[in-house]
């Protein structure tokens, strides 16, 4: 009686060993049409991964995910990457931003009151052109590369905002002397 040398290294086949002509032993693996018919190969072993304790089972990967499971395809060089936040480059330039907002503030409060409310449009304007030339001197020096515009516009509205209070209280005063002054005679 011949023996069938094992598939693997240090295993033998389950039922003890086989003849090529024989019947195989009654708890062996049988062939459909036979003994001496051809065998499926077992299936190769998995190989252990280390896991973390308390973790639950892995699946098997299929190949070609390089360790990744649940996502098709390798691992790019160098790792996955987080993604970065966009426009967090360069300091934002809020001086430049308040002066235009108090600018156009200090128009609008100027001209729907018809100049009455124009020495508020007065007040607001003066620190309008103040953080409008900061905000420009902020780009100069390098502090920031945004909102120079924004400056300008801030700067350029404080202008107009104080030239509008000015006239709206001027206006009015005149208004109000000349009401005065023509008053029941």
């Amino acid at each position: 009686m011949t023996t069938q040398p094992p598939d693997r290294e240090g295993a033998t086949q389950p039922g003890g060993p086989q003849s090529s002509a024989g019947p195989q032993s009654p708890g062996g693996p049988q062939s459909p049409g036979g003994a001496g018919g051809p065998q499926s190969p077992p299936p190769a072993p998995q190989s252990p991964r280390p896991q973390s304790p308390g973790a639950p089972a892995a699946e098997p990967q299929s190949p070609g995910t390089a360790g990744s499971p649940g996502y098709g395809g390798p691992v790019p060089p160098g790792g996955w990457q987080q993604p970065v936040a966009r426009g967090t480059g360069a300091p934002t330039n809020v001086p430049a931003i308040v002066a235009l907002i108090l600018g156009i503030v200090g128009i609008l409060i100027t001209l729907v009151s018809i100049g009455f409310l124009g020495w508020l449009g007065f007040l607001v304007g003066i620190p309008a052109i103040i953080l409008g030339v900061m905000g420009r001197r902020k780009v100069d020096r390098g502090e920031t590369t945004q909102a120079r515009g924004v400056a300008t516009g801030g700067f350029w509205t404080g202008i107009a905002s104080v030239v509008l209070g000015l006239l709206g209280t001027a206006a009015w005063a005149l208004l109000i002397g000349i009401a005065a002054n023509s008053g029941g005679g």
